[in-house]
């Protein structure tokens, strides 16, 4: 084991070798000298090799991922979500995320924030586009920093629901450890806001949310 290889974890380690001994010269001729990769292609193990090179990617990515944890948060319809991944904002990001009652307040797209960090590095911010790109196959878009168009960005899905695959991007310096993806409500139909629950005529209750209202520390955070 090399001294870089030493501080490596082990799957990291195993990834170097692999890319150590694709290019290292494995068959000598008085006409040529063939690499690892290259002996097996002339073998025909063309395709033995591509998968190798697509496992070593895939683990590469997952590695890079590993940095930048992503905890989904998802709910029906007022579920109290977009509440939940906003106690960990800073009040500037806590302005961009439509919490409320009525349906037009639901979350109808899915919507990464990212810590600050993130963006100041173009290497994380390389990455980031290529997870997103990979799961949702579209590029993503960056949310508003201003509310009332950052509102209607987190609304769009509902009324233009071709929006939907194209994941909204923001960056928060109230996060530094893990990011947040803020997930579309999980409903079966909508209903109409202006029908409020029997129960509690004027108003929509939410009980979960309600609970989480009770949790200390909820008042200083969305004071």
């Amino acid at each position: 084991m090399s001294k870089a290889e030493s501080g490596m974890p082990a799957l990291e380690r195993l990834i170097s070798r692999y890319e150590h001994l694709r290019v290292q010269p494995i068959l000598e001729s008085s006409r040529e000298t063939l690499s690892w990769s290259q002996a097996l292609q002339r073998a025909g193990c063309k395709e033995l090799l591509v998968e190798m090179d697509k496992a070593v990617a895939i683990a590469k990515t997952r590695l890079q991922i590993a940095k930048i944890p992503i905890i989904g948060v998802v709910g029906q319809l007022n579920a109290g979500k977009s509440s939940v991944v906003a106690m960990f904002l800073s009040e500037a990001g806590r302005r961009r995320v439509p919490r409320g009652y009525e349906s037009k307040y639901g979350t109808h797209r899915f919507v990464y924030w990212f810590p600050e960090r993130c963006r100041q590095d173009p290497h994380q911010q390389q990455l980031i586009q290529k997870i997103l790109y990979d799961a949702h196959r579209q590029s993503p878009e960056m949310l508003s920093e201003d509310t009332k168009q950052a509102f209607e960005q987190y609304s769009s899905g509902r009324d233009r629901p071709e929006e939907i695959p194209v994941p909204l991007v923001a960056y928060d310096p109230g996060l530094t450890e893990f990011a947040f993806l803020d997930c579309m409500d999980i409903q079966t139909k909508d209903k109409s806001d202006s029908k409020p629950p029997s129960h509690e005529p004027g108003r929509r209750r939410n009980e979960r949310l309600e609970s989480w209202r009770k949790r200390p520390g909820y008042a200083r955070r969305f004071s």
